[in-house]
């Protein structure tokens, strides 16, 4: 005898139960792939980069952000000082007192800083009204390395004023890639913020051109790979307009 109506919709209903669970099964069977995949790209990567940077990636650390973003290159003041530095400097005119005008004719300042990376940049122009007296002293060279000398504690002692505590300082030769020499100043120091000590390390350029002393200034968290990889990137692009007696030669 022919199916009952009711028995159709019956076997309808089971085909219809059947058809669902096969369907069940490959979305389970397809998750399942494509979590045996992330987890081996995962472990891939891990294993080419470190999990640390992994991890780092994905809280969205301001260091790492900072290395692999884009990177601006240009010149601040004038003789320009030419870097590439992971944000813009931020120009900073700063008001001479009135019983240092005659000998200070201006001062220029360009600023980086992120508090939550742990990193500052700074670059310093100060251009100086020389006396025909000191026009001659600059040419002799152990005067000028003595000025090269003061600049360079002056940019230190600025970091005391922002709570440096313990600078050791140790100091070198510095020559940019084109030739312009100066002073470096390098060593680290403790931070004291909101209580909280934290170590620092950093580094003074000082360079000098006839009556213009610039110094680059820059100060990076301890035991941070990504700010150490920044700040070589950030020294190693420095550049200057080298004297014109070096020109010359």
């Amino acid at each position: 005898p022919e199916p009952s109506e009711e028995e159709k919709m019956l076997d309808q209903r089971y085909r219809e139960e059947q058809e669902q669970r096969k369907k069940q099964k490959k979305i389970i069977l397809t998750l399942a792939i494509s979590g045996v995949l992330m987890v081996a790209t995962l472990v891939g990567l891990g294993i080419k980069y470190g999990f640390s940077y992994l991890f780092d990636t994905a809280t969205g650390k301001e260091s790492l952000e900072l290395l692999e973003g884009e990177w601006v290159e240009s010149a601040y003041g004038f003789p320009p000082v030419f870097i590439e530095t992971p944000k813009v400097l931020k120009r900073e005119v700063i008001e001479i007192p009135e019983e240092l005008k005659e000998t200070i004719f201006s001062s220029t300042n360009f600023r980086y800083i992120s508090e939550k990376a742990g990193l500052y940049i700074e670059i310093g122009n100060l251009t100086y009204n020389l006396t025909q007296e000191e026009q001659e002293q600059m040419k002799d060279e152990q005067y000028r390395a003595s000025k090269i000398l003061e600049s360079s504690e002056n940019a230190i002692k600025s970091l005391e004023r922002d709570g440096a505590m313990d600078i050791i300082v140790k100091r070198d030769q510095f020559i940019t890639p084109n030739a312009a020499e100066g002073l470096k100043s390098f060593g680290n120091y403790n931070l004291k913020n909101d209580g909280d000590t934290i170590p620092m390390e950093y580094v003074v350029f000082t360079f000098n051109s006839e009556n213009v002393y610039q110094t680059i200034i820059l100060s990076w968290k301890e035991n941070d790979d990504y700010l150490d990889q920044l700040s070589e990137r950030v020294i190693n692009s420095i550049e200057l307009v080298p004297d014109a007696e070096e020109e010359e030669e």
